[in-house]
């Protein structure tokens, strides 16, 4: 009888343990996945903040650059009128010189002329200077003309970019914002996931000690007449389990290079995750796999993702090596390490670490 109940009771343990676990498993699943989501909606929203930190610091060079140009101009055209101010002064003096009282000065000068071949030449010589002197003033006076329409489209070009700056900041406030919410949902999301696990947990040992106490209970009761051989399967399952992984085939040596990439990459885990970060004191996923890249194998590879995602060949998720740069979307990079792990700068918030390739977009072998 006693062996019959004790069957029972095993039976019985057995089959809320096991009910639990399945039970337990698609929402474990489901909530893994969502967390999963979420990261990566969170690190495409990262990689677009970048890109628009970009443009804005493009967009402040331009302004700059359009400053130094506008006030060259300014200064182009300075010079212009001084020129065109000398060149009539200079033309207003010989004008005065040889013309003093208008149609009478001009007839001194064929008065005093000695025949008239010297009428000819002096009449010749002042049509030659008058006619130089405004030819160079109306040069002047054109290329200050051309300078100031310059500076109007500088001006213009300014102002479209001031703007541009200013749309384009408005829009890096709201990501940052609606970022900064998703951010929240997220570690909400993980402390939930964290609470809910360590419940389950607490309630598996619960329920493996009340199994364990009656079995115990149990046994006593009915002597020696049963073992349970549960720490004997469990020893003999690791045992197993370790002989299996033993045995596995280890993947072959990468080569040199890829090696001294992901072996320089291991140094820079905790490093916090900077937007637009280029360097030990903080990198985004790209300025980290850039740095690497460019230090451990001096290849530089180009600032963002759509640029590193062309910068080698493609190969397969079974094809990738340690050092490989592997895509879970096109708004995340990582170094692939072998085991199914990559390094990498997952998002703001967080830190350079190893993850799992938890999903497979692209890889890319770079040469």
């Amino acid at each position: 009888m006693n062996k019959k109940i004790l069957s029972a009771v095993i039976a019985l343990a057995l089959a809320v343990s096991i009910n639990a676990k399945v039970m337990a498993a698609p929402s474990s699943g489901q909530a893994h996945d969502k967390t999963l989501e979420l990261e990566e909606k969170i690190q495409n929203m990262d990689n677009s903040i970048q890109n628009l930190m970009y443009k804005i610091e493009d967009n402040n060079k331009d302004i700059e650059k359009n400053k130094e140009d506008i006030s060259k101009l300014g200064k182009d055209i300075e010079k212009a009128q001084k020129q065109i101010e000398s060149r009539e002064d200079l033309f207003n003096k010989r004008v005065r010189a040889m013309y003093i009282s208008g149609f009478d000065s001009y007839a001194d000068v064929l008065l005093e002329s000695k025949g008239l071949s010297d009428l000819i030449t002096r009449v010749d010589t002042v049509k030659k200077v008058m006619g130089f002197d405004q030819g160079v003033i109306k040069e002047l006076k054109t290329k200050k003309e051309e300078i100031k329409e310059k500076k109007v489209a500088l001006d213009k070009k300014s102002t479209e970019i001031v703007q541009l700056k200013a749309e384009n900041e408005k829009k890096l406030a709201g990501m940052k914002s609606e970022k900064d919410k998703q951010d929240l949902v997220l570690a909400n999301l993980k402390k939930e996931n964290e609470r809910k696990a360590a419940e389950a947990a607490q309630k598996q040992a619960a329920e493996r000690q009340a199994s364990q106490s009656q079995a115990s209970v149990s046994q006593s009761r009915g002597g020696n007449s049963v073992s349970v051989e549960a720490p004997a399967s469990s020893g003999s399952s690791s045992s197993s389990s370790s002989s299996n992984s033993s045995n596995k085939p280890s993947n072959p040596a990468p080569p040199a290079t890829h090696g001294d990439v992901v072996g320089y990459a291991m140094q820079f885990q905790g490093v916090p995750y900077v937007w637009g970060g280029t360097s030990p004191s903080g990198f985004d996923c790209s300025g980290f796999v850039q740095y690497v890249y460019r230090n451990a194998a001096g290849i530089e590879l180009p600032r963002d993702t759509y640029g590193q995602i062309g910068a080698g060949h493609r190969v397969s998720q079974d094809q990738l090596q340690p050092g490989d740069l592997v895509f879970p979307h096109t708004g995340h990079v990582g170094i692939y390490i072998g085991g199914g792990q990559m390094i990498h700068a997952p998002q703001t918030g967080d830190v350079v670490k190893i993850s799992s390739v938890w999903k497979f977009y692209a890889g890319v072998r770079v040469r």
